[in-house]
């Protein structure tokens, strides 16, 4: 599909379900009944769902399942009173509606097949005949949509709804894989409408229901479109934000109604024990606070719009940079310089978060002195990289993915599974053997040598030891205000914990060169720590002046603040930043401790 991610949404939403569906034993006999079958694809469906088209296609499987009841096996008449009620469960989902849209080419399907039927009770000539509305009505969304007028262009949902059609079709007429892959083939889409007379009877019923209000072109263009994003400018909310919340009589309107007031293009689908929300705003994580009061909090996706628009755009390099969460950087440079987060998992007791996105840092250490259950973390899954990298890989030659210490987390590993999955990425994984404001520092070094056009040839080689060289050249180290957090999360034993207790000892935390947790000095206090910080600081700055230098602290400004200002008059420069560290690692640190990392001019030892 020629748009930013509509075809690229459907088809992974389709993907996805038919992976689950093939994994899934109990989908063997479900396929015993048309109604079985549908409703076990509907349920995959809804999980997998991904952008606003994937969820209405999700959506309208679901309705489409629903209408088919008990069903064992359909005739023409039967599937199309089933995709009747699938096409009302797709409009009910949506806040705003409207006409020129994935929906239009929907609703003029149906009452095709619905005309088809009445004639002609094979289910799959009568699908064959209602292609022709479908395609007509694709055909109209050009005059339906202001944006889609000015572009000379449909509508990509609708489209990629037609191209589900025609392949339900071929799969329906198709006797094998084999034939149906070369029908495939084949049936170019511009040749694949068929029922003209049908089509344009449709197209007429279709324009005499719409309201004058449906007539009307829409300000506003569809959401998955980069012609719709180039038209407009930046996107006017920042996340792409979607939830899944599990629960007992779950109500859609409601959640709708409550997080209205958060962005644009909400969408609520599902059934009462399970709901998907779709929505455009700039706080994931009110959302995702408000859906907790309603049920457990499951699968989420958050993605980063304007950053995509800018890296689409107007990218820096040749080369986009890529992080995980662990990287503290404060958003304006992570813009500024065009880094990538794929951020981390959280689960605290039943609900599943999103690291800075559905979960942030100020809600995280509110919760963490309030909550009895720990929280833990988790890698990324590698559809998060997956999907990053599919996308950066269309305007960049390639992608370097740096991360959190390999000795640190699984992360690593799974940034080179997903750029496995996608070569044509060109896509390399590297070990920064650092964390939090080291990592930060380092990916901002990295990123201005990258901008300034330093990648514009240099192989993969040149490009790690660019990173390497960086790493070695900063420093972190970390004040602890308790052990509690580390023995909690496993980051120390037991045993160790227990001794340095009993002595009323905390250790300043480190990492060398391989990225392994040092200790560079033991303190009987947080604040003794920071002594011993600023000590160690000043002994390097005898020798090596400092670069760049950074703080990041778990809920513990006041004392980030007064460190900060100590470390200043040693080094001669106010930090680059000082900010609140991710729930990822105050999970790990605690809430109260301080990391402080400098970039020095030279490799010191």
């Amino acid at each position: 599909m020629a748009d930013a991610d509509t075809g690229t949404n459907m088809s992974a939403t389709m993907n996805g379900a038919l992976a689950d569906l093939e994994s899934d034993p109990a989908a063997e006999g479900d396929a015993a009944t048309v109604a079985g079958m549908a409703q076990a694809l509907a349920e995959a469906a809804l999980l997998n769902s991904v952008g606003n088209s994937g969820i209405i296609l999700a959506q309208f499987l679901d309705g489409l399942a629903a209408g088919m009841s008990d069903a064992v096996e359909l005739d023409a008449l039967g599937l199309a009173a089933a995709a009747e009620q699938g096409v009302t469960i797709a409009y009910q989902a949506m806040s705003e509606p409207r006409e020129g849209t994935i929906l239009s080419v929907m609703s003029a399907w149906s009452r095709g097949l619905t005309a088809a039927a009445a004639v002609e009770p094979d289910p799959s000539k009568a699908l064959a005949t209602s292609l022709g509305a479908a395609q007509v009505a694709l055909a109209h969304t050009q005059q339906q949509l202001a944006v889609l007028t000015r572009a000379g262009l449909t509508d990509a949902g609708g489209e990629g709804f037609f191209c589900f059609l025609r392949g339900l079709h071929l799969g329906m007429s198709a006797p094998n894989a084999t034939e149906l892959d070369a029908a495939s083939r084949e049936q170019p889409f511009e040749q694949a409408g068929v029922g003209s007379n049908l089509a344009a009877a449709a197209l007429e019923t279709q324009e005499s229901l719409e309201s004058t209000a449906s007539k009307q072109l829409s300000a506003q263009p569809p959401t998955d479109y980069l012609h719709a994003f180039m038209a407009r400018g930046e996107p006017v909310f920042r996340y792409c934000t979607e939830i899944i919340v599990d629960g007992i009589n779950l109500d859609a309107t409601r959640l709708r109604a409550e997080l209205a007031d958060l962005g644009d293009s909400l969408i609520v689908v599902g059934r009462h024990t399970r709901l998907k929300v779709h929505l455009h705003c700039d706080r994931p994580d009110q959302a995702a606070e408000r859906l907790a009061r309603h049920g457990r909090l499951g699968r989420q996706k958050v993605d980063d719009m304007r950053l995509q628009y800018r890296a689409r755009t107007c990218p820096l390099a040749a080369s986009a940079v890529v992080t995980d969460s662990s990287c503290d950087l404060p958003p304006e440079l992570l813009d500024r310089w065009q880094i990538h987060q794929v951020p981390m998992s959280i689960r605290w007791g039943e609900d599943q978060y999103i690291d800075r996105r559905t979960l942030s840092a100020t809600n995280f250490y509110r919760d963490l002195q309030t909550k009895a259950l720990h929280p833990t973390t988790a890698q990324p899954p590698p559809e998060r990289f997956e999907r990053l990298y599919r996308l950066l890989a269309d305007n960049h030659r390639s992608i370097l993915s740096v991360h959190l210490s390999s000795h640190l987390s699984g992360t690593m590993g799974v940034a080179r599974l997903a750029a496995g999955r996608v070569p044509e990425a060109n896509v390399q994984v590297l070990d920064c053997c650092q964390v939090s404001t080291g990592l930060g520092l380092t990916l901002l070094d990295v990123a201005e040598t990258l901008s300034a056009g330093v990648d514009a040839d240099s192989d993969a080689e040149t490009l790690a030891r660019l990173v390497q060289r960086s790493s070695e050249r900063t420093e972190i180290l970390v004040a602890l205000e308790s052990l509690d957090a580390m023995l909690r999360s496993g980051r120390i034993s037991g045993l160790k914990a227990k001794a340095a207790g009993l002595l009323g000892l905390l250790p300043v935390v480190s990492l060398d060169r391989q990225g392994r947790a040092v200790s560079r000095a033991m303190a009987f206090s947080f604040q003794g720590g920071s002594e011993r910080i600023l000590a160690r600081i000043a002994r390097r700055a005898r020798r090596s002046s400092a670069e760049r230098w950074a703080i990041a602290h778990a809920a513990a400004a006041p004392a980030a603040d007064r460190l900060a200002e100590r470390i200043g008059a040693v080094l001669g420069s106010d930090p680059n930043y000082i900010m609140q560290t991710s729930p990822m690692l105050g999970v790990h640190a605690g809430a109260g401790s301080v990391c402080v990392a400098v970039q020095w001019q030279q490799e010191t030892d």
